[in-house]
C-alpha cells in the first residue's frame, strides 16, 4: 500500500481490496448493492433508457476551421470511435456499457491501447467494480485494476476515465450506493408485495381459543389447520373452525398500509436519483398518458436538463484522453442530437420549410438530415423575398426571364 500512499476511497459498492461491499438501507435493514438495486423495474428502466439512447446517437471528431465546423472523418480518433472501438464492441455497445457503468458504479475505465508509434489503437473496457484510484508519492493519478486475483497498476495516461457527478474530480458518485435508503424502501416494499401475494393475498392472523392446548395438539392444529391454508395454491379454500376456534386478523391490509401508493412514490423517488421523468420509464402520473402531445416537450426538457450534462462529460473526457493538448484546441468529440430532436413529420416539415425560406438551410441540408441523397444545384440558400438563389459573390441569381426583362 505504500505506493498507494493517498489512496482515495472508492465511492462506488467496493471496499479498496475490490471485495464487493453491501450498503444497508439502515430503515428497513434490506441489504442494497448494484445487483439488487437493478432488480427494481424503475431502477434497471432508468439505466437502460439512458445508457440505450446514448448509445444510438453517433460520436464524431468535429474540428473547427474558422466559424464553421466539419466532421473530421480522416481523423483516426474519429474512425476508432465510429466504425471499431475494440476487437469485441461494435460503437453502440462501447457507449452503453460506458454510460452503464457510469450510472452503476459512478465511473467507466477503459484501457488505452497503443501501437509502437504511440497512435491509440483500441479502447479496451475494464470492469469498473475492480478499479481502484489512487495517487502516487509525486501526486500523479494511478489506477489498480484487479482480475482473478491479478493486480495491475495503470499510470494516468494508460487509462481512459469518464467521471459521473463527482465533488473530489478523482470519481463520480453512484445513486445505488447515496440512495441506498431509496432502494432499500424499494427493495422492501417488492418484498412485502410478494410475500402477500405467496400468501395467496391472507394477511397475518391469530387462531384464538378459549382453552389452553397440550404440546400435541398444537402441533395437531399447525399440521391440520395452519398448514394446508398457507401458500398460493390455497388461496379460497375454506378453513373448518371446532370448539370455539376463531380466527382474528391482526396485519393491516395492503390498501390500509398504501402499498401501491408507496411502491408508485419509490418509482418516483429513484426517477429522481437518476434524473428521469417518470412517464419515459412507462410510469404516467394520474391524469397523464404514456404518449401524447406533451411527451415531447418532456424528453426536450430531459435531454436539456438531464441527458446532455452527461453527453458533456462523455465528450470533455474524450477529448482530453484521445487528444494531444494541441489538437484540443482544433478537434472536439461531439454527439450528433439530431435523431433524438427529430419531430414528427409535420413538424419536421414546418422546420425545414421556414429555414429554407429563411435563407438559414439550403435544400440539400435538409436531405441529409432526412438521410436522402444530395441533388445538383440545391446547396445554394434562398431568400425569403422571392425564393431567388444567391451567387458566391453575395448578389441575387435572377432567373434568366427576370434577367431579359431588366434588359428591357
Amino acid at each position: 500500500m505504500g505506493f498507494f500512499s493517498r489512496l482515495v476511497r472508492k465511492l462506488d459498492l467496493k471496499d479498496p481490496s475490490g471485495s464487493p461491499l453491501t450498503a444497508r438501507s439502515d430503515v428497513t435493514g434490506i441489504s442494497v448493492n448494484d445487483h439488487t438495486a437493478l432488480q427494481l423495474s424503475a431502477a434497471n428502466g432508468c439505466l437502460r433508457l439512458i445508457a440505450r439512447t446514448i448509445g444510438t446517437l453517433p460520436l464524431s471528431v468535429v474540428e473547427k476551421v474558422g466559424e464553421s465546423r466539419r466532421i473530421a472523418t480522416e481523423h483516426p480518433v474519429h474512425r476508432l470511435l465510429r466504425h471499431s472501438p475494440n476487437a469485441d464492441q461494435t460503437p453502440a455497445e462501447f457507449k452503453q456499457g460506458m454510460a452503464g457503468s457510469i450510472l452503476r458504479w459512478g465511473n467507466s475505465y477503459h484501457e488505452i491501447k497503443r501501437n509502437g508509434r504511440g497512435d491509440i489503437v483500441a479502447l479496451q473496457p475494464l470492469d469498473s467494480a475492480q478499479v481502484v484510484v489512487g495517487r502516487n508519492n509525486t501526486g500523479a493519478r494511478v489506477y489498480r485494476y484487479t482480475k482473478a486475483s491479478k493486480h495491475t497498476v495503470f499510470n494516468e495516461d494508460d487509462i481512459l476515465p469518464v467521471r459521473g457527478f463527482s465533488f473530489n474530480g478523482d470519481e463520480g458518485l453512484t445513486p445505488i450506493e447515496y440512495g441506498a435508503h431509496c432502494f432499500g424502501a424499494a427493495l422492501a416494499a417488492d418484498k412485502t408485495a410478494r410475500r402477500f401475494f405467496s400468501d395467496g393475498m391472507q394477511a397475518d392472523g391469530v387462531l384464538e381459543m378459549d382453552s389452553f392446548l397440550n404440546s400435541d395438539q398444537r402441533d395437531q392444529v399447525k399440521e391440520n389447520i395452519i398448514k394446508p391454508f398457507q401458500g398460493l395454491r390455497n388461496t379460497g379454500r375454506t378453513m373448518l373452525l371446532e370448539g370455539g376456534m376463531k380466527y382474528k386478523q391482526l396485519s393491516i391490509n395492503p390498501e390500509d398500509a398504501q402499498l401501491l401508493e408507496t411502491r408508485r412514490f419509490n418509482i418516483e423517488e429513484i426517477c429522481r436519483w437518476y434524473g428521469v421523468p417518470p412517464v419515459l420509464i412507462g410510469h404516467a402520473q394520474e391524469g397523464m398518458t404514456n404518449w401524447g402531445s406533451g411527451i415531447e416537450q418532456i424528453i426536450l426538457i430531459w435531454l436539456k436538463t438531464g441527458l446532455e450534462a452527461q453527453l458533456n462529460d462523455i465528450e470533455e473526457a474524450l477529448a482530453k484522453k484521445l487528444f494531444s493538448p494541441a489538437e484540443r484546441d482544433r478537434y472536439q468529440i461531439k454527439f450528433n442530437l439530431n435523431k433524438l430532436l427529430r419531430a414528427d413529420m409535420k413538424a419536421r416539415a414546418e422546420y425545414y420549410r421556414q429555414g429554407i425560406s429563411s435563407g438559414w438551410m439550403t435544400r440539400n441540408e435538409a436531405r441529409v438530415l432526412e438521410e436522402r441523397d444530395r441533388i445538383e444545384g440545391l446547396d445554394k440558400p434562398l431568400v425569403p423575398l422571392n425564393m431567388a438563389a444567391v451567387a458566391d459573390n453575395g448578389e441575387l441569381e435572377l432567373p434568366e426571364n427576370d434577367n431579359a426583362t431588366s434588359q428591357n
